[in-house]
C-alpha cells in the first residue's frame, strides 16, 4: 500500500494555504506564492549567502572609506567639523551602548526579511492593511438618517472631548440641531464603531504575523463593521485550546486531499491515504469522515454561505419556542409560578412588523438563566432545503470530471456544514441581536425614567420630616432644614394596630419634632412597613394632633437610600450617626432637592427601569452617567454653594476638579466672575470651555463678594503655569447659562434693544426684550449681525430666564395627601388622581394611594405613552381589582 509520506507515514501534509475562511476556484496556486512556500532547493541557495561567522561577516563589510560612505543611509550628512562631529556624536557611552547591537541575535533582527517575506508583503499589498474601508461618520448617517455634515461635525467634536451637554447647548446647529437622546446614541453607536476599528486592525497585525493575510481576506476584514462578524472571520485562524474536527482532520493530514477534493482539481484516491497504525486514517470510512470534517469547515466559515443563509432567514417565519426546561421542577416554585405564563409559548422573531417585544424577551431570558424555561430557534423547513441547494449548485460547477464520490462527499459535507457550524452560528446571532436590541430599550426606558426623577421639581425653603418605616428596629426620623442642615434624630417604635394611636410614646414624639422644628411636611420611604406608617400618621392627622401645623405627606422612592448610608461619603458627613438614621435623611433631602440627593447614589441602584439587573453594569452605568452629567448641567449649579458629588457631575469635570475648585473656593473665597475658574489648578481651557457655560454665579454671591468693578487682578496660583490673572470683576452674563465665548454677542443684542446689562434677570429687562422680539425675530437678528440662528436663539432663551431660573418647576410636583385609601375603598370604574413611579416598554406603574402601585398598560393610554413620565400626575380610571393577588388595573382619562 502506497503511503503519501515515505520518511514519516503519519506526518501531515507541508503543503499549506493561504485560508480555508474563502477557498475558491483555483486559488491553490496563489496561497502557495502568498505565504512563501518556495521549492527546497531555493531555501537551501538563500541559506548559503547568508554569514555564518565573524569571519564571513568581516569579508563583506565595506573596506575603505569610500566603500563606506557609499553605503551609508542618504538622509545621513557626514559632519565637516569637529563643533558638528561632537554635536551628532553620542553624549555619553550609555546612549552608545543603546544604539549598537552587541550580540549575533540582536544583528540578525535588524537584518532585512528574507526573500519569502518580501514576497509575502508584496503580494497581499500590506500599504492599506488594517485600516477599515468605511469612515464613522459615513455609518453614523446611514444609522441613522443624520446629514453626513452633521455626523462628520458630531465625531470631530467627540474626539474634541467635547461632551454631549456643551454640544447639544452650544453647538447644536453644527449637528443639524439634533435631540439630545439621539446624540447620545449616537455616541454609543460611535464608541462601538471604534472598538470594530480597533479590533480590525489589531486581527489584520496577527494574520500579517501568521502570514496567512490575503488581499481578499484584508479587503473582507477591513469592510467588516460588527464586532460579532469580525469575531467570526477571524475565528478559523485563532489558536484554540479546544480541537474542532476540521482541526484534528488537519493534523493526519486531509487538508491538501479535502480541498482538491473540493475544487474538483484532481482525482483524489482514498486507498492512498490509509495508515492502519494512525487512529482516524485506519479505514476507508474514517478517512471519508475526515475529508467531509475538513470540506465541511470550509463551507461553513465561507461568508458568502453564511451571507446566504442570513438572506433567507430575513424573508423566513422565524420562531421563538419556549418549553419547560428539564430541572424546572428542582428550582424555587415561586420562581416557577413567575414564568409559567410563558410555557409552550410562540413569538415571532423574523417578522420586522411584529416582533417580540423588548421586555417579553428579557423576561424569557431571565427563566432561562433560572433554568425554568428553554429557548429554542425554529427556521421554517424550506431554509434549509434552499441553502443546500445554492451551496450544491456553487461547488458542482466545479467537477470537471463529474465523480460519483466527490458527488457523494460534498454533498454530505454541504448538509454537515448547515447542521453543525451554520444553523448554530446564524441561531446565535440571532439571540445575540435579540439580546443587544432588549438590553438597549432596558437601558433607554431607565435613561428616560431616572432623567424625570431628577428633574423632578425641588421643595425650597421648606423643613422636611424624614421616617425610615420598620417593625421591630423601630421607624428612624430626622428633622432636615430647608439647607439641608439635620436639625434632630430620632428613633421611635409605632405599635402598628393599637386602637389608641394618640396616646403611644410614637406619637407624642412625632408631635413635639413637628412642632418644634416646624415641619409642615413628612416624607416616608416606600420600603418595608411604609403602608402602616402611613396610615399611622394619617390618624393622628385626622385627630389633630399635630394643629395648628397642617401637616401633610408623601411617599418618597427610597431606593438606594441604604447603600449611600454605608458609603465612606455619608460616615464622612455624619460619623456620629448609625446607616438608618442616615437613610431617614436623605429620604428627606430626597423631597427638598431630588438631584442633589439622587446625584450622591449609583444610579443603577434606583429602582425604576426595566430589568436593568440583567443587564451589563458598565453599559448601564455609562449610559446613565451621562444623563446625569446632563440633568446637573441644563439645570445648572451655583459655583459658590455646590457641594462637591454634585459639582463632579457637571459637563467636563471630574471628582478631581471639583475638588480643585472647592478648595480653591475655601482659600480665595467666592468666585465673582467665570473668568476666575482658568485660576483653578488643573484647569485649562478645554475644561473650562465645557463646564463654564453650566456653572453660573448668582447675583447675590457676586454682589457680596465685590462691590466695585476695578478690583486689581489676582496672581495665578501654584500649578496654574501659562495662566494670564485673571481680574476679578463682576460680570451680569456669569448669572446665565450664555457662554462666555458669546458674550460680547450678547452684549451686541442687549444693546440692539436698549437693555441694561445690569439688568439681566429682572422684569424689566425681560419685558424690555419681549417687546423688541415682538417686533423682530431671532432669524433677522442672525442675518443683521451676520451669526447662526442657533446661536442667536440659545442667547436670546438664556437673557430672557428671570434671576435664579430653574428648569424643573415645569414639572409635577410630588402628590401630598392628608389620609390613606385601602383597596377596599376602591370601586370599578371610580376616577383617581394618581402619580407614575415607574414606566416600561408594557405599561406604566401608578401610585393611586393603596400602598400598591396600580398597572397602567400601554393598551390604555390612548396613544399618550410617549408623553409619559415618572412623576406625572395623571388621572386615571379603575378597570379591574383582583384582591387575591394585590393587581389593579387602570385606563388613563
Amino acid at each position: 500500500m502506497k503511503r503519501h509520506n515515505d520518511e514519516n507515514p503519519t506526518a501531515p501534509s507541508t503543503k499549506k494555504f493561504k485560508s480555508r475562511w474563502d477557498v475558491g476556484p483555483n486559488d491553490v496556486e496563489n496561497e502557495v506564492l502568498c505565504l512563501g512556500v518556495y521549492p527546497k532547493s531555493d531555501i537551501e541557495t538563500r541559506k548559503k549567502i547568508q554569514p555564518n561567522s565573524d569571519i564571513e561577516r568581516k569579508r563583506i563589510q565595506p573596506k575603505t572609506d569610500i566603500e563606506r560612505k557609499i553605503t551609508q543611509p542618504a538622509a545621513k550628512i557626514q559632519p565637516n567639523s569637529d563643533v558638528e562631529r561632537k554635536r551628532i556624536q553620542p553624549k555619553r557611552d550609555i546612549e552608545r551602548k543603546i544604539t549598537e547591537p552587541k550580540t549575533d541575535i540582536e544583528k540578525k533582527k535588524i537584518q532585512p526579511k528574507n526573500d519569502a517575506q518580501q514576497k509575502y508583503k508584496d503580494h497581499c499589498g500590506q500599504d492599506h492593511c488594517g485600516q477599515a474601508t468605511w469612515e464613522i461618520h459615513e455609518v453614523l448617517a446611514d444609522s441613522y438618517g443624520v446629514p453626513l455634515s452633521a455626523c462628520k461635525k458630531f465625531t470631530s467634536l467627540i474626539k474634541e472631548d467635547c461632551t454631549l451637554p456643551f454640544i447639544a447647548r452650544y453647538r447644536k446647529e453644527m449637528v443639524g440641531n439634533l435631540d439630545i437622546e439621539v446624540l447620545r446614541k449616537m455616541k454609543s453607536s460611535l464608541e462601538d464603531l471604534q472598538k470594530v476599528q480597533g479590533k480590525i486592525a489589531s486581527v489584520v497585525k496577527t494574520l500579517e504575523k501568521q502570514q496567512v493575510l490575503t488581499p481578499s481576506l484584508n479587503e473582507t476584514i477591513c469592510n467588516i463593521k460588527d464586532l460579532d462578524e469580525l469575531e467570526f472571520c477571524y475565528a478559523p485562524f485563532k489558536d484554540s485550546k479546544k480541537k474542532t474536527l476540521a482541526a484534528k482532520a488537519l493534523e493526519l493530514g486531509l487538508e491538501a486531499p479535502a480541498l482538491a477534493l473540493l475544487e474538483g482539481v484532481k482525482h483524489v484516491s482514498i486507498e492512498t491515504l490509509l495508515n492502519v497504525d494512525v487512529e482516524g486514517l485506519d479505514s476507508m470510512k474514517s478517512v471519508e469522515l475526515g475529508i467531509q470534517h475538513v470540506i465541511a469547515d470550509v463551507i461553513g466559515k465561507n461568508k458568502e454561505n453564511v451571507d446566504k443563509l442570513s438572506q433567507l432567514i430575513t424573508r423566513a417565519d422565524v420562531r421563538l419556542c419556549i418549553t419547560k426546561s428539564r430541572s424546572a421542577d428542582k428550582q424555587n416554585p415561586s420562581d416557577l409560578s413567575k414564568f409559567e405564563s410563558y410555557i409552550d409559548k410562540t413569538f415571532s422573531v423574523g417578522s420586522p412588523d411584529n416582533p417580540i417585544k423588548p421586555h417579553l424577551f428579557l423576561a424569557i431570558s431571565r427563566g432561562e438563566d433560572l433554568k425554568i424555561l428553554s429557548l429554542k430557534i425554529v427556521f421554517p423547513e424550506h431554509v434549509e432545503s434552499d441553502w443546500i441547494k445554492f451551496c450544491e449548485n456553487k461547488y458542482g460547477k466545479q467537477d470537471s470530471k463529474r465523480s460519483d464520490f466527490r458527488t457523494i462527499i460534498i454533498t454530505k459535507s454541504i448538509k454537515d456544514a448547515y447542521t453543525r457550524i451554520v444553523e448554530p452560528l446564524i441561531k446565535r446571532r440571532i439571540k445575540a441581536r435579540l439580546t443587544e436590541k432588549s438590553h438597549h430599550a432596558s437601558v433607554d426606558v431607565f435613561a428616560k425614567n431616572l432623567k424625570s426623577l431628577l428633574l423632578s421639581p425641588p421643595l425650597p425653603n421648606t423643613t422636611v420630616l424624614g421616617l425610615d418605616p420598620g417593625f421591630k428596629h423601630g421607624c428612624k426620623c430626622a428633622a432636615v432644614s430647608p439647607n439641608g442642615v439635620v436639625l434632630h434624630t430620632e428613633t421611635i417604635y409605632i405599635r402598628f394596630g393599637d386602637r389608641d394611636v394618640v396616646r403611644q410614646p410614637a406619637a407624642t414624639s412625632l408631635k413635639n419634632m413637628v412642632q418644634k422644628y416646624g415641619c409642615s411636611t413628612v416624607a416616608i420611604g416606600n420600603g418595608t412597613a411604609c403602608r402602616e406608617t402611613e396610615d399611622f400618621l394619617s390618624q393622628l392627622i385626622e385627630k389633630g394632633v399635630f394643629k395648628p401645623i397642617d401637616v401633610r405627606f408623601t411617599i418618597i422612592n427610597e431606593c438606594g437610600a441604604s447603600i449611600y448610608s454605608c458609603s465612606p461619603e455619608a460616615k464622612e458627613e455624619f460619623p456620629q450617626l448609625e446607616p438608618n438614621v442616615i437613610s431617614a435623611i436623605s429620604i428627606a433631602r430626597r423631597l427638598q432637592d431630588p438631584l442633589t440627593e439622587y446625584v450622591r447614589i449609583s444610579p443603577r441602584h434606583i429602582g425604576i427601569g426595566m430589568y436593568q439587573h440583567d443587564i451589563s453594569i458598565k453599559q448601564l452605568e455609562a449610559a446613565l452617567d451621562d444623563i446625569v452629567s446632563e440633568c446637573v448641567s441644563f439645570v445648572g449649579v451655583d459655583i459658590n454653594s455646590c457641594p462637591p458629588h454634585v459639582l463632579s457631575k457637571v459637563a467636563g469635570l471630574s471628582c478631581n476638579k471639583a475638588k480643585k475648585i472647592i478648595d480653591y473656593r475655601t482659600k480665595h473665597g467666592q468666585f465673582t466672575n467665570r473668568q476666575q475658574i482658568l485660576d483653578v489648578p488643573t484647569l485649562g481651557p478645554v475644561t473650562f470651555q465645557q463646564c463654564a457655560g453650566f456653572l453660573t454665579i448668582p447675583e447675590t454671591s457676586s454682589a457680596s463678594s465685590s462691590d466695585s468693578s476695578d478690583q486689581k487682578p489676582t496672581k495665578p496660583s501654584k500649578g496654574s503655569r501659562g495662566k494670564k490673572a485673571v481680574c476679578l470683576s463682576t460680570n451680569p452674563l456669569d448669572r446665565t447659562c450664555v457662554h462666555p465665548e458669546s458674550y460680547d454677542l450678547a452684549k451686541t443684542i442687549i444693546d440692539l434693544f436698549g437693555g441694561n446689562l445690569e439688568e439681566i434677570g429682572h422684569e424689566s429687562f425681560i419685558r424690555k426684550l419681549q417687546v423688541f422680539l415682538a417686533t423682530k425675530s431671532s432669524g433677522q437678528i442672525a442675518l443683521q449681525l451676520e451669526e447662526t440662528e442657533g446661536k442667536i436663539e440659545q442667547i436670546l432663551q438664556s437673557i430672557s430666564q428671570p434671576l435664579r431660573y430653574d428648569l424643573r418647576t415645569k414639572f409635577d410636583k410630588p402628590l401630598f395627601k392628608r389620609s390613606v385609601t385601602s383597596l377596599a375603598d376602591i370601586k370599578v370604574g371610580q376616577e383617581l388622581r394618581g402619580r407614575i413611579n415607574n414606566v416600561t416598554d408594557f405599561g406604566a406603574f401608578v401610585d393611586i394611594g393603596v400602598g400598591k402601585d396600580a398597572l397602567l398598560h400601554s393598551s390604555r393610554m390612548k396613544g399618550k405613552k410617549e408623553s409619559l413620565s415618572v412623576t406625572n400626575q395623571i388621572y386615571v380610571k379603575v378597570l379591574s381589582i383582583d384582591v387575591s393577588q394585590q393587581r389593579i388595573s387602570l385606563e388613563l382619562i
